[in-house]
């Protein structure tokens, strides 16, 4: 149904495909909407157009017919006064009825035309918004987050202290953040935080404005399937009181980056430190490891 517009819809898919390739930037949105616009304008600005042109063809061809019979000299009819008015009646009805039809079926044709080319760019416009969505999942950086205990012994200490006339327990771990990219695009991490704290009731999100900054700007972050690269931070979280029965010694945080797309994103990660001073991903809170 494009033949009669192609002129239009040609340009119009070209720009939409180019444009929605950086559809996150609101300066190509803004244009590229406005392309839009103008194309669903354009095409109904077509419909008076054409029936303006057939309203001119109309009235040329009856003033060729008037001039014919101008023209033409009348024959003299005896009896006009009785059949004379009946034929004006039958020619004016034929004269009024003649355009109607054929004026209704191009006015539903261009009606037709214009609702077919706007459901089909309105299509299109949702088919490039999910292949460029698909797309930039595919392509997107995923960076990983885990925790792993620091080499060499003695991984969790516990001690106490006292100030003035009380007495502080608390829970320290050496631990190693490890972050990998198993993404098929290079990822800059800009902030890592964690803490480690002792919960009677674990909260279903973890609460990262209390967590600690270890590390603050940009640090590159490549594809992790060639070299296998990864990044390690050296961390020992500090915990008030020490675990008892009944209570979850926890160590979370969050890793903060941004893909190729400009996107920034954020990892979560969370661990359980056993009584036996082992390291276990934290299961049944799914928001503790996530990736956003």
């Amino acid at each position: 149904m494009c033949a009669p517009y192609g002129n239009y819809c040609t340009p119009v898919i070209l720009a939409c495909q180019r444009a929605f390739l950086w559809y996150d930037n609101p300066t190509t949105m803004k244009a590229l909407l406005t392309t839009f616009a103008f194309v669903l304008l354009t095409v109904q600005s077509q419909t008076p157009r054409s029936e303006g042109e057939n309203t001119k063809k109309t009235h040329e061809i009856s003033g060729q017919e008037n001039g014919k019979s101008e023209g033409t000299p009348k024959p003299v009819i005896e009896n006009q006064a009785i059949y004379s008015e009946p034929s004006k009646q039958q020619e004016q009805s034929k004269q009024g009825q003649c355009p109607n039809p054929a004026h209704d079926g191009i006015d539903y044709v261009n009606a037709s035309s214009t609702a077919v080319i706007a459901v089909f760019t309105i299509l299109l416009f949702i088919g490039v918004i999910f292949q460029v969505r698909t797309s930039r999942a595919i392509e997107r950086a995923w960076v990983l987050a885990e925790i792993q205990w620091q080499e060499g012994e003695g991984h969790v200490f516990q001690g106490h202290s006292i100030e003035g006339k009380t007495e502080r327990r608390n829970t320290a771990a050496f631990v190693q953040l490890v972050c990998k990219n198993e993404g098929n695009s290079p990822a800059w991490i800009e902030e890592k935080r964690m803490k480690f704290a002792i919960f009677s009731t674990l909260p279903e999100k973890p609460p990262l404005e209390k967590a600690d900054i270890i590390q603050h700007g940009r640090e590159p972050l490549g594809v992790g399937r060639i070299d296998e690269p990864i990044t390690r931070q050296t961390a020992m979280p500090l915990a008030e009181g020490q675990a008892e029965h009944g209570q979850l010694s926890i160590i979370y945080g969050a890793v903060k980056y941004r893909d190729v797309f400009g996107k920034r994103r954020i990892t979560t990660f969370g661990y359980q430190v056993t009584m036996d001073f082992k390291l276990k991903r934290l299961e049944g809170y799914p928001k503790y490891n996530d990736n956003a």
